[in-house]
C-alpha cells in the first residue's frame, strides 16, 4: 500500500473556494483546490482516477493533466504491470451442481479485487472457465476451486507465460448451456455416455499405430479407425466472397474442386480414413490423418446424425457402429464429451477421445503425429506448438513464432500458400470474417477477404503484425 498525493487548482488561479471530486472505485471524496491530499492506494490496481469540477463559479476547468490519466499514475502502473506474469488458464467439469446461481455468487465473491478476464460459465452441469490474469491471482482460484470436492482432481490446463491478458475483461455467469448449440438435454454428467479418455501417451500410440500402414496392419488388419476433428470449421474457399480477380479464382479452384470430392475418393493410409475439408482452426494445425467436416461451427457438426442426402459429406455414414474405432479430439476436450454423448445415444460403441485436448497432447508429447499450429480462441488466436511446453521461455514472441511445415496453410483469397499460421479478422467490421491471408492479398485488398468488402462503410485500417481490432469507436473518426 502506498499513498497517493494531489494537489488541485484552478487553471488559471480564479477561486480558491472550488472542490472537486476524486474517484475511485466508486468511493467519492470532495476535495477543495489548491490543497494537497495524500490518499492511499495500491499502484497495482489504480488504474484510472476521475476528478470532476463540482462547484466553480470561474469559467476554467481543471488542469487537462488532472483530467486525463496522470503520467505519474501511469509510469508507476505499467511499471508494475511490466513486472507482471500472466498465464491464460483453461478447465471444465461435468457434474451436478443444485443451485449454479449461488455457486456463480460463490466465485464472483472470491474474484472481486483479482485480476481476473475471461469467460467462466457455470450451470446445472457443471463448469467451463478460460481466463488469463497474473499467475498469483490466476493460480489462487484454482487452488480455491480445488478445495470443493467436486474438482479437487480437476484437470486444469496452463497456457506459457504471456505480457498481458488474452480476455479483455471477464463473464462470470450462469449459462444455460456450457457451449455453443444447446447442449444441456445432453446426459453429460453420465460418464459412461462419454467416450473413454485416452492419455496423450495413449492417444500418440493409437495416432501412429493408424498412420503406420505395417504397425497397424500388423496389430489387427480388420479394424478400421476413424480419427475427428471435431473443432469449429468453415471452408477455404466461398466463391461468393473472394477475390472476383480472375487469377484468384484460377489459383483458388484446385482447392474448390477439392472441397466438393467426397470423403469416398479422399486419400486413404492404410486402415484410416481420410476427409480433408479445411475449417479455420483446421486451417492452421491438426493431427495428420484426422477427418474434418464441413461446418460452419460445432452446433451444425452432423457426423453420424446425417440423412441420407448427407451421406456423401458424413465420414461415419455407413460404418460399423459396433467394431469402428472412433476417435474424437478438440482444442481442450469438452467438446469432444459433448459429442461423444450425441454418437452414443446413435448406437456409436468404441468412442475414444484425448484427454485434455490438443493443448494437453501438445505440452505431454510435443507435436509428434501434429502438423502446424494451435488455434486458440483468446487474443493470441494461433500458438506453434514450441510454446505450450509448460518450460517455453517468458517471451510473448513465443506466439508469433510460425511452425516448421506450414505447406498445407492456404491463402484464403488466391490460394497460394501462406507464411504465417495465424488468421486475420477482415478490415471490414460488417463482415469481421475470420481468414488466412497472404501479404500480397492483404496489400491489394487492404485487409479485406474480398473486394466487396473494400467498399464497406465501416472499414477498419489494416493492422500492422499480429495486432488486433479494438472498438470501432476507435477508428471511426479517422
Amino acid at each position: 500500500m502506498g499513498s497517493l498525493t494531489l494537489t488541485l487548482a484552478c487553471v488559471p488561479p480564479k477561486n480558491p473556494n472550488c472542490t472537486a471530486t476524486i474517484t475511485r472505485k466508486n468511493c467519492v471524496r470532495n476535495l477543495t483546490i489548491c490543497s494537497s491530499y495524500s490518499i492511499p492506494v495500491k499502484f497495482r490496481r489504480i488504474k484510472r482516477i476521475d476528478i470532476r469540477l463540482l462547484a466553480c463559479k470561474c469559467t476554467s476547468a481543471l488542469s487537462s493533466s488532472l483530467i486525463s490519466e496522470p503520467n505519474w499514475v501511469r509510469g508507476d502502473n505499467k511499471a508494475e504491470e511490466d513486472e507482471r506474469v500472466f498465464i491464460v488458464v483453461n478447465f471444465y467439469r461435468f457434474v451436478f451442481i443444485k443451485d449454479p446461481e449461488e455457486e456463480v455468487s460463490k466465485h464472483l465473491e472470491f474474484l472481486q479485487g483479482r485480476d481476473i478476464h475471461g469467460r467462466i460459465y457455470i450451470n446445472e452441469q457443471g463448469i467451463n472457465a478460460q481466463y488469463s490474469g497474473p499467475s498469483e491471482d490466476a493460480l489462487a482460484y484454482v487452488s480455491w476451486l480445488k478445495e470443493d470436492e467436486r474438482f479437487h482432481d480437476i484437470l486444469v490446463q496452463i497456457s506459457p507465460p504471456i505480457r498481458k491478458h488474452a480476455f479483455p475483461r471477464l463473464k462470470l455467469r450462469y449459462k444455460p448451456s456450457l457451449m455453443e448449440g444447446g447442449v444441456s438435454h445432453l446426459p453429460l454428467i453420465d460418464s459412461s455416455m462419454r467416450a473413454t479418455p485416452l492419455t496423450p501417451a495413449e492417444w500418440r500410440k493409437r495416432v501412429e499405430a493408424a498412420n503406420n500402414i505395417e504397425v497397424s496392419s500388423h496389430l489387427n488388419p480388420s479394424r478400421k479407425v476413424i480419427l475427428l476433428d471435431v473443432r469449429n470449421g468453415k471452408s477455404v474457399g466461398n466463391p461468393n466472397r473472394i477475390s472476383n480477380d480472375p487469377k484468384a479464382r484460377m489459383k483458388l479452384e484446385p482447392l474448390l474442386d477439392q472441397e466438393r470430392e467426397p470423403p469416398t475418393k479422399g486419400v486413404v493410409t492404410s486402415n484410416m480414413s481420410l476427409f480433408l475439408l479445411p475449417g479455420y482452426e483446421w486451417d492452421i494445425g491438426h493431427f495428420i490423418g484426422a477427418q474434418r467436416p464441413n461446418v460452419d461451427c460445432f452446433r451444425s457438426t452432423t457426423f453420424g446424425l446425417s440423412g441420407s442426402e448427407d451421406v456423401a459429406s458424413d465420414p461415419l455414414a455407413n460404418v460399423d457402429k459396433e467394431k469402428t474405432d472412433i476417435l474424437m479430439y478438440c482444442t481442450g476436450g469438452i467438446r469432444c464429451d459433448v459429442y461423444s454423448t450425441i454418437l452414443r445415444q446413435r448406437g456409436y460403441k468404441k468412442l475414444y477421445t484425448l484427454r485434455g485436448g490438443i493443448s494437453h497432447y501438445l505440452q505431454c508429447e510435443g507435436p509428434v503425429e501434429w502438423i502446424g499450429n494451435l488455434f486458440v480462441f483468446d487474443a493470441r488466436l494461433s500458438l506453434p506448438p514450441t510454446s505450450v511446453k509448460h518450460d517455453a521461455k517468458t517471451d510473448e514472441s513465443l506466439t508469433h513464432e510460425v511452425s516448421d511445415n506450414t505447406v498445407f496453410a492456404k491463402c484464403y483469397i488466391c490460394g497460394s500458400q501462406v507464411s504465417e499460421l495465424r488468421h486475420r479478422n477482415c478490415a471490414n467490421l460488417d463482415c469481421n470474417l475470420l481468414f488466412l491471408c497472404c501479404s500480397g492479398c492483404m496489400d491489394d485488398l487492404r485487409g479485406c477477404c474480398s473486394s466487396d468488402c473494400t467498399s464497406a462503410a465501416r472499414l477498419r485500417p489494416v493492422l500492422p503484425g499480429h495486432e488486433r481490432y479494438q472498438k470501432w469507436h476507435h477508428y471511426r473518426d479517422t
